[in-house]
């Protein structure tokens, strides 16, 4: 089994649409056993796993009762998804060695690269491996990147300027409304280029756990 967590310390960044997605994805066109897990207080994931009849298993869990033993208990799966929560707390510290596959959904703000850089902080100070941490740019455009420095900013900084970044999830695109059934042709074709690059990944590392 492969755990795959979708996390950073910024709200908005779609962390949740993102970890739902590529639940959809790896159930319905890679034909994975997946189970996400959240740590959202409401369960806005687990009623809509009932009223939708999602066909793939979603648990709430507290995230600082996250450890290897609970991960373990999910070993039937191809993969184990984690939506982690935005704001920091000790318990990333615990939860984090035990991922093996660390993506962080970001925009091209100023914003965002702060907050890029105090996980890439934390990240180092846990003496986490940076092969594997991958950047996720969300809503991205064209336009937007051309008129930020943030990229420059990124490539320049010694700390991640050595993460990959993934194929940015386009803007302005029917991916935004969390749903939980199969993916439409337009939301497959937005999502499969970061998707199959994290299929890839984790193949590469980890070949077929």
């Amino acid at each position: 089994m492969k755990t795959i967590s979708f996390c950073g310390f910024k709200g908005g960044t779609g962390k949740t649409t993102l970890a739902v997605n590529c639940c959809r994805y790896l159930h319905y066109y890679e034909e994975q056993k997946v189970t996400l897990l959240h740590s959202d207080p409401h369960q806005v994931l687990s009623t809509m796993a009932v009223s939708q009849h999602c066909a793939f298993r979603i648990e709430m869990v507290k995230f600082g009762e996250v450890d290897a033993e609970q991960i373990n208990d999910y070993a039937e799966n191809d993969f184990l998804i984690i939506d982690c929560p935005s704001s920091f707390s000790a318990d990333y510290l615990l939860v984090l060695p035990l991922i093996d596959i660390i993506i962080v959904p970001f925009m091209y703000t100023t914003l965002d690269y702060y907050k890029l850089l105090g996980f890439g902080q934390v990240i180092t100070k846990l003496g986490i491996d940076p092969g594997k941490v991958t950047l996720l740019p969300n809503l991205y455009s064209e336009r937007l990147n051309k008129e930020s420095q943030v990229e420059k900013l990124l490539q320049e900084s010694p700390l991640l300027g050595q993460l990959p970044i993934l194929p940015g999830i386009p803007r302005n695109k029917p991916m935004a409304n969390l749903q939980l059934g199969n993916l439409i042709p337009t939301e497959l074709n937005n999502i499969r280029p970061a998707f199959i690059n994290i299929m890839h990944k984790s193949h590469f590392l980890y070949g077929n756990m």
